[in-house]
């Protein structure tokens, strides 16, 4: 998988940031943030982030699955819906996230998602829209 290439569709953004992660390579995955991702407050320095994803998200959890469940885009932005089942010490989870691009530049950025848990939404996940993640009062930001 290029990681460095265009992407010019935001799921494939979003696929090559789980590719990333499952590899442990979390340059790519800083390096794929928007500028004004509110991430990169809190990590403003790269090395720094580095640093730290290497003593504590590497081998914390696996994402077993992602799957693409809706995409929509607007002009310099998109919204990318997605099912994940993570693997970590305490067991499996699954989840769902709201992943928001932006353009710059011709390449899709990441700027930042929210994430409600599988049992905050009933229906089947290929019928999730991002207007339902706004009926969960306890989804997380990230």
């Amino acid at each position: 998988m290029n990681m460095r290439g265009c992407h010019s569709l935001p799921r494939r953004l979003v696929e090559d940031r789980v590719e990333a992660f499952r590899e442990g390579n979390f340059g790519f995955i800083y390096d794929s943030y928007h500028p004004d991702a509110p991430f990169l407050e809190q990590f403003p320095d790269r090395e720094e982030y580095l640093s730290y994803a290497a003593a504590e998200i590497a081998g914390s959890c696996t994402i077993e699955r992602m799957t693409v469940l809706h995409e929509r885009q607007q002009d310099a932005g998109a919204e990318v819906v997605i099912q994940q089942l993570l693997k970590t010490a305490a067991g499996f989870q699954e989840s769902f996230e709201l992943v928001r691009l932006e353009m710059v530049a011709g390449d899709w950025k990441y700027l930042g998602s929210e994430r409600i848990e599988r049992k905050d939404f009933q229906g089947r996940p290929e019928d999730l829209r991002p207007k339902d993640f706004e009926r969960v009062p306890n989804r997380f930001f990230f």
